[in-house]
């Protein structure tokens, strides 16, 4: 999920989501394009969300419900706007 907020620890004003069809419990390399990103509620769902440079976004992981925790290893962060 990415949340675009309206100032630093501010109200999230847009939410971008991007599901990811997993399976399985090995360890997986997932890459997520900012382009793949989109409105996961209100008048836009399902519209891509804007990536606009400048603003504040938080980045947040949700695991699958199960018996089993999620553990996530992010490594490389690269953030691309072109």
């Amino acid at each position: 999920m990415l949340t675009e907020q309206d100032k630093r620890y501010g109200k999230d004003i847009a939410t971008g989501l991007v599901p990811l069809k997993l399976t399985g419990n090995d360890w997986q390399k997932v890459t997520l394009k900012l382009d793949d990103f989109k409105y996961g509620s209100g008048p836009d769902k399902g519209k891509k969300m804007p990536v606009n440079p400048g603003a504040v976004y938080i980045f947040r992981f949700y695991g699958p419900v199960t018996a089993q925790p999620s553990v996530f290893l992010v490594d490389d962060i690269a953030w691309e706007t072109e």
